[in-house]
């Protein structure tokens, strides 16, 4: 059954997350002394820290070779620490590091890349509700066991979303309804195993009424549910194993932020949620978080298996011509281009030689300190100074920022 809600207002593109930066001064502190008497109780922001701390884990156990030179390695000599401004203060990141690029298992490229396609499923929502377009949020699932290995759900996933696409019912209502989707496809583990699944933007014509969804999804719910049937995989929740939901531009925007923060496994970093992670669900960051901390043997088992099981499939799918009909001018990234994308506007503070980017990755607070020292207040070079004094003074005398000058800015 499809649950409408009244049309919304046009809206600017959804908040994306962004990780808030912890600093806390000492009591007594004030703006007129050293910066460095004042930055030097900026610790690194926990959500970061997190995700550099998972990054060294797969350097050393990963199992995807590409995966562990990511961010362990410069493409040259040197590796650069730039900023920009931002509405909240300032923004840090490393360049010229090498990138894996890879969406699915890497703590650091997989929320970057998330972030990048949000930004233009935002954009073509708000176009397509321009045009006097709705969407609706088609949610797939399928029933399963801790016995199904992850490559048998997906397969299922597969041959089920082809038949629906193929079936002659539904066949004809997606082209009468709808002018196209987006597929994102989801997997979390928990007591029950694996459970791959599948929401679908559905970008409707104008005209469609609610009770035109209704039969659209009625008739995907038949097919989705003979293809699993045929594939052994059962019948699907007579509730929850297909959704539909119109949306209006608000709750469509939510959404897919929503994608942006489930990728980057935000809550991650919050008190109290690890061991009900254990005994619930829990997304592939959250499985290699507890790995890297427990190390227990079955959660080694299911990351391994996950990096295997997903190796070439697409985390994201646009239908045919959706895009150059509401994106024409933008260009669609890989998944290396989008891990490797900046957006222009950051400023060099300085660079890091071999030697001391292999101290940092070696020290414990590591390159998530030294970027929260990079986002401190003050200008580039105060800024710059207390970066280099940091290094020097945790790291020894020869570990420091050297010059914007010497690096490719």
């Amino acid at each position: 059954m499809v649950e409408a809600r009244p049309d919304g207002q046009a809206a600017a593109s959804p908040a994306l997350p962004a990780p808030q930066r912890r600093c806390s001064r000492p009591e007594g502190a004030v703006a007129a002394q050293p910066p460095w008497e004042v930055a030097k109780f900026c610790g690194p922001d926990p959500h970061r820290a997190l995700l550099w701390d998972l990054q060294r884990w797969l350097w050393k156990h990963g199992g995807i070779k590409r995966q562990q030179t990511c961010r362990h390695h410069a493409h040259g000599e040197l590796v650069e620490l730039r900023r920009r401004d931002v509405v909240a203060g300032s923004r840090a990141h490393f360049s010229q590091l090498i990138t894996c690029g890879l969406a699915w298992t890497c703590p650091m490229c997989g929320p970057k890349i998330a972030a990048e396609r949000a930004t233009d499923i935002a954009l073509a929502i708000t176009q397509h509700y321009a045009r006097g377009g709705q969407v609706a949020l088609l949610t797939l699932t399928l029933r399963h066991t801790r016995a199904q290995s992850l490559v048998e759900l997906l397969d299922g996933l597969t041959v089920a979303w082809t038949a629906q696409r193929q079936g002659k019912v539904p066949k004809r209502l997606w082209k009468a309804l709808s002018c196209g989707w987006i597929k994102r496809l989801e997997v979390t583990v928990g007591p029950n195993g694996w459970h791959p699944h599948l929401h679908v933007l559905v970008f409707l014509e104008p005209a469609t009424t609610v009770t035109q969804l209704d039969e659209l999804a009625a008739a995907v719910t038949r097919t989705w549910e003979g293809s699993l049937v045929r594939s052994g995989l059962g019948t699907i929740d007579p509730e929850h194993g297909v959704t539909c939901k119109l949306l209006d531009l608000a709750t469509a925007h939510e959404k897919v932020a929503e994608y942006v923060a489930k990728s980057a496994a935000l809550e991650l970093a919050s008190p109290g949620t690890k061991t009900a992670r254990r005994h619930g669900s829990r997304t592939p960051l959250q499985l290699l978080a507890d790995l890297a901390r427990d190390g227990f043997a079955e959660d080694h088992a299911r990351w391994r298996e996950y990096e295997s099981a997903m190796k070439g499939k697409n985390q994201i799918r646009w239908s045919q011509g959706l895009r150059a009909q509401l994106l024409p001018d933008v260009d669609e990234l890989t998944d290396q281009e989008a891990a490797d994308s900046t957006d222009g506007a950051s400023r060099l503070l300085g660079a890091l030689d071999r030697n001391t980017w292999k101290a940092l990755r070696s020290w414990g607070p590591g390159p998530a300190q030294v970027i929260a020292w990079a986002e401190s207040q003050g200008t580039d070079g105060e800024v710059a100074h207390l970066v280099s004094h940091g290094l020097s003074r945790e790291l020894g005398q020869f570990a420091t920022l050297l010059p914007p000058e010497l690096g490719s800015g």
